[in-house]
């Protein structure tokens, strides 16, 4: 028999961003209280309440007290600056130092879920091997910095955190497209290095439906949000460039991408993995859009 968790206060770090503006929406529609905690004035639509928060302060905050459910999606863009030191820095501190700070605030709520973001990048460059959550850890930045980040939310009860591990995000309004669809209005699509590199992606729609269903189900553990259909660089690019009525003649070369964009372009674009969402698909979740076709199709519609 399936538990479903009756929720009437969501809590939602980094709620103003994409995945969490889609999620706050989401909730509202069906009822739900929510309350974003933001270090800006990003208002979205639908009167959630607002708690500002400062995570580098790392202490108790008392005015979201009684959360059923708190989500924890904080963190600066991995790809918003090329790869300094300082800017790696940031990376981990901004997802590390919000998740204590949150960490600190659950030893005294009576919180039944803590859902906490991380990524695909936990896995590291392992080339053709096909990982589930079951696989280990890669060597790289990218795996450190989810490594860090999932230890600090386990810092807490283990008994009541999940931990999603995103691969990129397509929506029309956000996530990884519209980085996509400059080059490929231009024919530069055919491939992106060698082409070969595995992508896995998945729909914000689905990002929303996963975290819905684990929160209905309240179910525990480590999760890959990512379509049962990872695709390579090149496929990738073809069905963009199908779905938008290009040609594809001009492909990105390697060193490009290093030239530009250094170590970020390398671990971002160059290399990947080949994700699949196993314990998502065991527990019953039906993906609404398994194939990238059909998740572009319909985010250019969304005009």
């Amino acid at each position: 028999m399936i538990y479903l968790l009756i929720i009437t206060k969501v809590v939602i770090s980094g709620g103003t961003g994409f995945i969490g503006t889609n999620l706050a929406k989401h909730l509202i529609s069906k009822g739900e209280e929510v309350t974003i905690l933001t270090r800006g004035e990003n208002k979205i639509d639908g009167n959630p309440g607002y708690i500002h928060w400062d995570p580098s302060v790392e202490k108790y905050n008392d005015g979201i007290e009684g959360a059923d459910v708190v989500i924890n999606l904080a963190g600066y863009s991995i790809a918003a600056k090329r790869w300094s030191t300082r800017v790696k820095n940031e990376l981990v501190e901004s997802r590390v130092k919000s998740t204590n700070y949150l960490v600190k605030s659950l030893e005294r709520w009576n919180t039944k879920l803590f859902i906490s973001a991380s990524a695909v990048g936990y896995y590291g460059f392992r080339g053709d091997e096909l990982v589930d959550e079951t696989s280990s850890p890669g060597q790289d930045f990218l795996s450190s910095v989810a490594k860090k980040w999932e230890e600090a939310a386990k810092s807490v009860k283990e008994d009541y955190v999940s931990i999603l591990r995103f691969g990129i995000v397509i929506g029309r309004e956000g996530g990884i497209l519209k980085r996509f669809l400059k080059p490929v209005k231009y024919g530069l699509s055919k491939k992106i290095g060698s082409g070969e590199q595995w992508i896995s992606w998945v729909d914000i729609d689905d990002v929303i439906g996963a975290i819905d269903f684990i929160i209905s189900n309240d179910l525990k553990g480590t999760y890959n949000v990512t379509s049962p259909n990872p695709l390579r660089n090149r496929e990738f690019m073809k069905i963009i460039s199908e779905e938008m009525g290009k040609r594809q003649h001009v492909s990105v070369p390697g060193i490009l991408i290093k030239t530009l964009l250094g170590e970020m372009g390398e671990s971002l674009i160059l290399n990947g993995q080949r994700a699949v969402p196993r314990r998502l698909e065991s527990e019953g979740y039906l993906f609404k859009y398994p194939e990238l076709n059909h998740s572009i199709k319909k985010a250019l519609s969304q005009d």
